[in-house]
């Protein structure tokens, strides 16, 4: 039988923002609930028989119940066979310390299956597909085990579509430095024989062109980017499988805000060419980062602050690192000071040699000076 599936991971619903203005971080929290939404209704339109969830759909254990309820709206629209989760680290399913997934199932949904223990879960127990869930959540916010050992693959399975679906480190794939997010190998991966892995956990989705690594462990990437060190769009996959494995495959993009970030060195021509490299970008629901260092005349810092004012009134977030941004001179500047005084001998030797760094200092440290 052929299984359509779309798959995910990492929406951290519940995520807080708190580093971001007032207005901002709302709009952060709401464009999770917005994207699950959106995966919800690309799911049905495709007409999927399952839709996966390889951990942190939730940002935390303690997350609101007013948020939990919203979640558990939206997954029950989906009209395929079931929604298939395993916990991730940030809402992982250690009883002694949350009670997070006793508040989801006490909905009873009759679509909704969470794998809280790593195991092997046969789904024509809970629905009518041939279909083997090899689980692997996380029981805890860290582990240095794989838990692959708790799944046990036997021959009847090779007859059936065997899906791993769990959340952490893949060594080799992912980086884990302190090796504390549940680290797999492929190795341990490819003795369980399932058809391919969905694994949670690296916010980037894999594989893509030119990257390394078995075909058969898919990183779904989060559908909707949460910050400046995932400047991706959102993504989700969409896949045809069988008994046989996978014969197609489809990346979903179905987040609705973009991270952006641009780091230049100023010339006098880096507004234009700032406004070219930002023609892509949807300004509404964009998130900027802008980083701008080297030496700029005051006909360029003029220019620039009305740019920059345009920038914020148009970009829906904007960030500026304008610190290695320093003034340059002309021979102009030592109109300010006595000839043959110390403050303009000083300057004009550096005029001379050419040297912007040193000018810059020593023009920054006379001003403080004379200010005292």
């Amino acid at each position: 039988m052929n299984i359509r599936i779309t798959a995910c991971a990492d929406l951290h619903i519940g995520k807080t923002f708190m580093s971001y203005p007032i207005g901002i971080r709302e709009k952060l929290v709401e464009a999770r609930l917005c994207a699950l939404d959106n995966l919800v209704r690309i799911a049905n339109e495709k007409n999927s028989h399952l839709f996966l969830i390889a951990g942190d759909l939730f940002d935390s254990t303690s997350v609101s119940e007013h948020l939990i309820q919203r979640t558990l709206r939206i997954l029950q629209t989906f009209r395929g066979n079931a929604v298939l989760v395993v916990p991730g680290n940030h809402d992982h399913s250690d009883t002694a310390q949350t009670d997070l997934w006793e508040r989801v199932k006490k909905e009873h949904s009759d679509i909704l299956f969470v794998f809280e223990k790593p195991g092997r879960y046969p789904l024509q127990e809970f629905i009518d597909l041939p279909v083997l869930i090899y689980a692997l959540p996380c029981t805890n916010l860290h582990g240095k085990e794989s838990l692959t050992r708790y799944v046990h693959h036997i021959k009847e399975d090779e007859e059936k579509l065997c899906i791993g679906l769990g959340h952490g480190t893949v060594l080799g794939m992912t980086p884990d430095t302190y090796g504390q997010y549940f680290p797999k190998t492929t190795h341990e991966l490819q003795l369980l024989h399932a058809d391919f892995w969905i694994i949670g956990h690296a916010h980037v989705v894999r594989p893509q062109d030119k990257q390394g690594g078995p075909e058969w462990v898919l990183f779904p990437g989060s559908p909707e980017p949460d910050g400046f060190d995932h400047l991706h769009p959102g993504s989700a996959w969409f896949l045809e499988a069988s008994e046989k494995g996978i014969y197609k495959k489809e990346t979903l993009s179905p987040g609705s805000l973009h991270f952006a970030e641009l780091s230049m060195i100023c010339t006098e021509n880096t507004i234009d060419d700032l406004e070219r490299k930002l023609l892509p970008y949807n300004p509404a629901v964009t998130l900027l980062r802008i980083k701008l260092e080297g030496f700029v005349s005051k006909d360029f810092r003029e220019n620039w602050i009305h740019f920059k004012d345009r920038l914020q009134r148009d970009f829906l977030y904007i960030e500026l690192d304008e610190k290695a941004m320093k003034n340059s001179f002309d021979k102009k500047v030592l109109d300010e000071f006595p000839e043959q005084s110390f403050p303009f001998l000083l300057l004009a030797y550096f005029l001379e040699e050419k040297k912007d760094e040193e000018l810059s200092l020593a023009y920054q440290l006379i001003q403080e000076t004379c200010k005292q």
